[in-house]
């Protein structure tokens, strides 16, 4: 009986590159493959002329992309997290995919301490392995003041918050402006009543009502 070999991932992405007509549109970028179906050293997209550098499993070494064909005798990948993640959520076209999050790393290879999703708009913390902060996801850019990420609204919140992002019944989950401070309106949605705070999140005394009150 003849079994035929599976085809090495490099002939596989050349082929899903060129579709059914066996023809892949001027600007698409095309894996080349040598003779045994590795990835050769040095992958160009002809469009631009840009080159760059990939390791055996065909992801780009960072920092290899350059006008022309580089030199990619002497480079060495060094993937961190990061560079996988985002080479992975780049897939083989090198461009950005709707919807899908490409983390940003930072120039030694580390996560950068805000992430955005340009779909949505959305940003928010992460710690040193890219994991997201519970309570930073915010409309615009947080203020990640440390390595952790966290102000302290933002640690509270997390707190409350644990890592499933969902607080017990009727447990309050303070409210945090985009730059880490407390919003000087604060409510419990279960009772329904709602305070003015100040700058350290403490109740201002008399403000509790049923509804929002004016700070």
């Amino acid at each position: 009986m003849f079994f035929q070999a599976p085809l090495p991932r490099c002939k596989i992405q050349q082929m899903r590159a060129r579709g059914l007509t066996g023809v892949a549109p001027p600007s698409a970028y095309i894996p080349q493959c040598l003779d045994d179906g590795s990835y050769e050293s040095v992958q160009c997209l002809q469009a631009t002329q840009y080159c760059w550098c990939v390791g055996s499993n065909g992801f780009e070494i960072p920092g290899s992309r350059e006008f022309g064909r580089p030199d990619c005798d002497d480079m060495t990948i060094n993937l961190t997290t990061c560079h996988t993640d985002r080479m992975r959520a780049l897939a083989w076209t090198g461009r950005l995919i709707i919807n899908t999050f490409v983390p940003r790393c930072l120039p030694d290879g580390s996560f950068e301490a805000i992430q955005c999703q340009p779909a949505t708009g959305k940003c928010w913390c992460v710690d040193v392995n890219g994991n997201e902060l519970v309570g930073t996801r915010t409309d615009s850019k947080p203020v990640c003041t440390s390595r952790a990420g966290l102000s302290e609204c933002q640690r509270e919140r997390q707190r409350v918050l644990g890592w499933s992002g969902v607080a017990v019944d009727g447990t309050f989950v303070p409210e945090c402006t985009a730059d880490g401070g407390y919003e000087r309106v604060q409510c419990h949605e279960v009772t329904g009543f709602c305070w003015c705070v100040d700058g350290n999140g403490n109740e201002i005394p008399k403000s509790r009502l049923q509804g929002r009150p004016v700070c």
